[in-house]
């Protein structure tokens, strides 16, 4: 706006202060027109921005049709899309890790029962170390099998949750 005066007085020409006035009157109209344009092109986005929660919970809504809401909207799915693989792979990996426990634990029951068999028959004649550590193998064996009844458990209450069709309590 101000860069038309600027421009009068340098290129030499006299003009009247009401032309000056115009010519600033007449960009900024201008002005506000493509600034009212720009906003009413992406008044979805701003709407979107103003409020992030609600962003997060509609985020494959589209944001509008510019190529910046576009860009917008395509990195909010990217982004997305990474996060759900990130939980599935995470999920994954937590499974694994379970039924790789529950063999363990059922694997070592029968070597530790052997081990047990044999400590009481040799009573005496066992040293107190092969009994040290029989003991602390069968106490991480027993902390390890409380901790899969206790995921069993809890895997058994999320799908009776689900499955009970009547309450198990009755007043």
């Amino acid at each position: 706006m101000l860069l038309i005066p600027l421009l009068y007085w340098l290129s030499g020409e006299n003009r009247p202060i009401s032309i000056m006035l115009y010519g600033i009157a007449l960009s900024t109209v201008v002005l506000l027109l493509y600034l009212g344009y720009r906003y009413v092109q992406h008044r979805r986005l701003y709407a979107a921005l103003s409020e992030p929660m609600d962003m997060l919970q509609k985020h494959l809504v589209s944001l509008g049709d510019t190529p910046l809401s576009e860009a917008i909207h395509e990195l909010l799915q990217l982004i997305d899309r990474q996060y759900q693989e990130q939980v599935n792979a995470h999920a994954r990996q937590m499974d694994q890790h379970i039924v790789f426990m529950n063999r363990w634990v059922h694997q070592m029951k029968t070597p530790l029962s052997v081990i047990q068999l044999t400590l009481k028959d040799l009573e005496e004649e066992a040293p107190q170390v092969f009994r040290r550590n029989w003991n602390v193998c069968a106490e991480g064996w027993r902390w390890s099998s409380t901790l899969q009844d206790l995921t069993d458990l809890k895997m058994i209450f999320k799908l009776s949750r689900y499955f009970c069709a009547k309450p198990l309590v009755r007043r």
